[in-house]
């Protein structure tokens, strides 16, 4: 009987943690105010919802469980505009979308890239 190399053998165990990025289109004129909506995330719906608190104020939640946001950056796809990471908390971001006087600019397009943690209690 041959013997097993005691590695093949061993459980596998690691306390590393995975990171995952979730990349968003968004479509502002579409966004419902005020209502957590998958409308108007062209791509990403599986992974967020967005709620349109104002004027080019947004905040996006996770809706897988147990992951918690690391951070996130974005790209306006409307000209003449800039975007400002506002509010994170483990399962929620703000963006605010302003022209360049930085007035708020209501139903822009953007795209978001939100990186999260695959595990709530990662530090």
């Amino acid at each position: 009987m041959a013997s097993q190399h005691p590695m093949l053998t061993r459980e596998i165990r690691s306390t590393e943690r995975g990171v995952r990025t979730y990349f968003l289109d968004v479509d502002g004129s579409v966004v419902a105010g005020g209502t957590a909506t998958t409308n108007g995330l062209t791509n990403g719906s599986l992974h967020a919802t967005v709620t349109e608190n104002g004027a080019g104020d947004y905040t996006f939640t996770i809706n897988t469980p147990g992951q918690r946001i690391l951070g996130a950056s974005g790209l306006p796809k409307t000209a003449d505009s800039a975007l400002t990471i506002g509010t994170v908390t483990a399962t929620t971001i703000q963006v605010l979308q302003t022209d360049l006087a930085a007035a708020a600019q209501a139903d822009a397009d953007f795209y978001l890239q939100i990186h999260v943690s695959t595990a709530g209690d990662q530090t």
